[in-house]
């Protein structure tokens, strides 16, 4: 039987290498607030102060009078809703077919689609930009996100093949037994129980094109078109960087991306729980 003073440490130790992850975690979120509290003559102290002596919640007004903040935030809800549309309905169907059918070439797709993650935008962004001008997308949000879905749909496949493996093919089976259409049995039985990997996909998509800089510098001239990303580079100046600023409009930027989890969570659940048995 186990000693209860030993099960007790490893209860402790087990806590503090918990509470050391998540400090290791919290801790740049924690600087960044700092900064972005800071006035600017105590951003550049040295040795630096990890607690403001005075709070300067002004900072957070002052940086969307600096920058167009507002609509550099509506910019890149744009592009990245329309890039995360446009994964989802491509990689929803690519994926059941790679996960259901048995055709020639299939596992030859399956590694193309491989090879295509292991690509960096900066490889192609040249030729990229000369297509898109071919085309006049130039300063087109629409072109952005066909850009960013482009980059993010290929992960975003393998995501849903393997998801779609696991739905049991019987389920789907019986459906069509029952009347069903494959369309509908599709859309009724596959889609509610792969919600965690569509779930996923969502996230990933968002993500993706919410915190992409290369390919929307590249593709757009014109500021007012500038997601958050871009228009935020406007405060690193000829004379230094404000960190105050550029560190409160880091964290504002990443609220959208944690509500997006808590609300995609909920989806997770229930695709999780959600059973085909009447």
């Amino acid at each position: 039987m186990v000693d209860s003073r030993v099960v007790g440490l490893l209860r402790i130790l087990k806590y503090g290498v918990l509470a050391l992850v998540i400090s290791t975690v919290l801790f740049p979120a924690f600087v960044a607030l700092s900064t972005s509290l800071k006035r600017q003559g105590e951003v550049y102290s040295s040795p630096p102060k990890w607690i403001p002596s005075h709070f300067d919640f002004g900072n957070y007004v002052q940086m969307f009078k600096e920058v167009p903040l507002a609509h550099a935030f509506w910019n890149s809800f744009v592009i990245a809703g329309g890039a995360t549309l446009l994964v989802v309905i491509a990689a929803l169907p690519a994926g059941y077919a790679l996960a259901r059918y048995r055709f020639p070439g299939r596992r030859a797709v399956l590694f193309g689609i491989l090879s295509i993650i292991m690509f960096s935008p900066i490889v192609i962004v040249i030729s990229l930009f000369r297509l898109m001008a071919s085309y006049h997308l130039i300063d087109k949000w629409y072109a952005v996100s066909v850009a960013d879905a482009t980059f993010a749909l290929p992960f975003s496949v393998w995501i849903m093949v393997g998801y779609l493996r696991s739905v049991p093919r019987d389920v789907e089976e019986a459906a069509l037994v029952d009347g069903c259409t494959p369309f509908r049995a599709f859309a009724e039985i596959v889609i509610p129980l792969a919600l965690p990997g569509l779930a996923t996909v969502v996230i990933f998509g968002f993500v993706q094109s919410w915190n992409e800089f290369l390919l929307a510098a590249s593709l757009l001239t014109d500021p007012s078109k500038y997601p958050l990303p871009v228009a935020m580079f406007d405060f690193v100046g000829e004379h230094g960087v404000q960190w105050e600023y550029v560190t409160g409009a880091v964290l504002l930027s990443s609220l959208p991306v944690l509500v997006m989890f808590w609300l995609v969570q909920r989806w997770f659940i229930r695709g999780l729980t959600f059973g085909a048995v009447k």
